[in-house]
């Protein structure tokens, strides 16, 4: 086949463009520890935990001020804080800024989802146990094994990390983990019996993903990102959590979390 000369050239033209296009600036990040903030000048200084020195950094107005991955102003940050600093290129200046407290690792004491209430376990002297209630953001992220999850779905005792607020006061997030004989697996369909699922299974030389189905109780528990739901809810491929009874067949309890949407 003959290409007209004119095809040629712009499909030339297209290709030299797409060649010409500058690779990504590679990303750079450094962890560190606030230890003072002039608010009058917006400068940071840090104290790099990989350097022998404090870094000066003065964030400009493009930064992007984050606090536990929320969204915040730089004058919300003060001295202790841990700190990312995200670096483009050869930038002096950094292009984005996380910062969060320690996370405190603690027990549960009790919880109630009805008042959106929940204390944690704290320790005095000579050993002696107290219980302290938490302050709730309103929109407190409960995280079980990665999933979304709500605090109906704690448990008395379990041992869970928190993260707090700028204040230290308010909780942003609760992470715990998994029982340990808990299934992971994604979701492929579910009726009023059964449930089929796709699961890491460990074989003679390795893991495989195989399709699984297991019985389901007569009243399972069905939960989405911390809700109450229905079968009809769960959608091929969300990821699961799958309790079992004590024969280890019947799943009494389903936890997912919702698609997410790809960017365009």
């Amino acid at each position: 086949m003959v290409w007209p000369v004119r095809l040629l050239a712009i499909l030339f033209s297209a290709t030299e463009c797409l060649a010409d296009e500058p690779a990504p600036l590679p990303v750079e990040r450094r962890d560190g520890k606030i230890v003072h903030f002039d608010v009058a000048k917006s400068e940071l200084l840090v104290k790099l935990n990989d350097e022998q020195f404090d870094l000066h950094v003065f964030p400009d107005a493009k930064c992007e001020v984050l606090f536990a991955n929320r969204k915040h102003k730089l004058a919300d940050y003060v001295p202790g804080m841990e700190i990312t600093l995200n670096y483009r290129g050869e930038t002096k200046n950094p292009f984005k800024l996380e910062a969060r407290w320690p996370n405190m690792e603690t027990t549960i004491k009790s919880v109630d989802a009805s008042k959106n209430a929940l204390a944690i376990r704290m320790e005095g002297n000579n050993g002696f146990e107290f219980e302290v209630p938490l302050t709730l953001a309103p929109d407190v992220a409960i995280v079980i094994d990665t999933l979304p999850s709500g605090l109906a779905d704690l448990t008395i005792g379990k041992k869970v990390w928190v993260s707090f607020a700028p204040d230290k006061k308010t909780v942003y997030t609760v992470e715990a983990e998994a029982e340990k004989d808990d299934l992971a697996a994604a979701f492929l369909k579910l009726d009023a019996t059964t449930i089929s699922v796709v699961a890491n299974v460990q074989g003679y030389r390795d893991q495989r993903r195989v399709p699984l189905t297991f019985k389901l109780a007569e009243k399972p528990t069905l939960r989405l990102a911390g809700k109450d739901v229905v079968a009809l809810d769960f959608a091929p491929t969300m990821r699961l959590r799958l309790r079992f009874a004590a024969d280890r067949q019947t799943v009494t309890h389903v936890w997912g979390a919702p698609l997410v949407a790809e960017k365009p």
